[in-house]
């Protein structure tokens, strides 16, 4: 579930680093080798240096993304794609029934965001329980 945007700094000793864009197994990593910066993809481990023992420094940033989901902000790590707002969504609106089908269509978000949705699920039915015997 974690993704991660890692942004490397690297000294301006690059030693022989040409060019613009690499792409190497599932990583993305584009670099601008005069400013001395190297954005990778996620998940990603990076070890660089010129091959003459200068090493540079590594600076990593996790992607944080939130989403307001029945009523109540949660922050996760990672990008937000197209589907899982939509999904949310739709579920602010139609509450648990449209949560129930999903689970009966084997969907999940992964364990955090499942979890937190049937927490506010169960918060959201007690409030209204209680609601309904003050009134």
């Amino acid at each position: 579930m974690a993704k991660k945007t890692k942004t490397l700094n690297m000294s301006s000793n690059l030693g022989s680093l040409t060019g613009t864009n690499i792409v190497t197994g599932t990583s993305n990593v584009t670099g601008n080798w005069a400013n001395s910066t190297i954005t990778l993809g996620n998940n990603v481990n990076a070890i660089y240096g010129n091959g003459q023992g200068s090493w540079g420094s590594a600076t990593i940033q996790s992607q944080k993304t939130t989403y307001v989901i029945l009523g109540e902000e949660l922050e996760v790590d990672g990008y937000q794609d197209i589907i899982t707002p939509l999904i949310i969504a739709t579920l602010n609106v139609l509450g648990k029934p449209y949560w129930l089908e999903l689970k009966k269509q084997q969907f999940s978000f992964g364990y955090d965001i499942d979890a937190f949705i049937e927490e506010r699920i169960i918060v959201l039915d007690r409030d209204k329980k209680i609601n309904d015997i003050l009134k």
